[in-house]
């Protein structure tokens, strides 16, 4: 598994785990579908993080043989 800092190229893969976990699960802020943000928002949060420095988000990936 190689864990890494999430890159804007990530943002689709993001948003969509995001909708996956809130329609599976009755614990979120948001339900199933109240969600508005999409691929490029998500994608412009993720560069604006990294500009700041103060925070960030981990992504852990499956290695494949």
């Amino acid at each position: 598994m190689l864990i890494r800092e999430i890159k804007p190229n990530d943002a689709e893969n993001l948003v969509n785990l995001i909708k996956q976990v809130e329609s599976e699960s009755q614990y979120m802020l948001f339900e199933s579908g109240e969600r508005t943000i999409g691929t490029e928002q998500q994608e412009k949060r993720i560069k604006a993080m990294k500009k700041e420095g103060n925070s960030t988000i981990f992504v852990a990936e499956e290695m494949r043989n």
